[in-house]
């Protein structure tokens, strides 16, 4: 990815330096929101498949191997920059919160700080559903299902964890109270 500058070296892109920092784990959040700031049309932007950084940060949110709380900060970011990006469909027709409830494992509301104590906070669901609630009503165009249904039937809920079992019911719970 990216270009060769004059000097002969590789020079990368503000689109392709954030969406680097979503998904590679020793990239700090303040490395994402400094790009961010400095650079705030490249929130604007699209990969190759229609994604914008709101579909990458879904996709990574529930990946092992990425902070827990990285990723709600960096959606944090983005809506703040950028809260449409919640309505924008990717080449494949699916929003940024269809791709959040695919993918999320288990994703509570409350984290534990370093001290043991809770933190409270969104979950990536949330966070992503309440930047464009509108997306809640808008079917997949491959399944035809809405997204709590696609939430509902996903292959990680027939795991044999009775936890995530349960975080899928409470996020399917959520979405349509």
């Amino acid at each position: 990815h990216g270009t060769v500058g004059r000097d002969g070296n590789t020079v990368i892109t503000a689109f392709e330096g954030l969406k680097e920092c979503i998904v590679n784990r020793r990239c700090p959040v303040s490395a994402f929101q400094m790009i961010a700031r400095l650079r705030p049309g490249a929130l604007y932007l699209v990969d190759e498949d229609g994604n914008t950084l709101l579909h990458i940060a879904a996709v990574y949110g529930s990946s092992i191997g990425v902070e827990e709380d990285k990723i709600p900060l960096i959606i944090d970011e983005i809506v703040a920059i950028n809260g449409t990006c919640a309505s924008v469909p990717n080449k494949d027709n699916v929003l940024p919160l269809a791709i959040a409830m695919q993918n999320v494992k288990s994703h509570s509301n409350y984290k534990k700080q370093r001290d043991g104590t809770k933190l409270e906070g969104n979950s990536i669901i949330e966070k992503i559903f309440l930047a464009e609630p509108r997306a809640l009503s808008v079917r997949d165009t491959r399944s035809h299902m809405f997204p709590f249904m696609v939430t509902a039937v996903t292959a990680g809920f027939r795991g044999k964890n009775k936890c995530d079992h349960l975080q899928r019911f409470t996020n399917c719970y959520s979405l349509l109270m």
